[in-house]
């Protein structure tokens, strides 16, 4: 049992939920929509990290041997 002194953060992913609501995403398996909120998250990442071009182009690194593993 957890109580108020064994509180522990708990990182997160957003997952858009259009992804599940419109039809045109429906034949996109669980995975992809978890891979695509990975892929937003790391972009978030990257912005907040300075990884930006000129044009406001944010570059993600996101090695396909980490994503196998999330």
């Amino acid at each position: 049992m957890i109580n108020g002194s064994d509180y522990a953060p708990v990182e997160c992913v957003n997952i858009p939920k259009i992804l599940f609501q419109e039809k045109q995403y429906e034949k996109l398996s669980v995975d992809a929509k978890l891979l695509y909120s990975l892929l937003l998250d790391r972009k978030t990442m990257a912005i907040m990290n300075g990884w930006v071009d000129q044009y406001g182009t944010a570059y993600v690194i996101y090695p396909k041997s980490e994503m196998k593993n999330t």
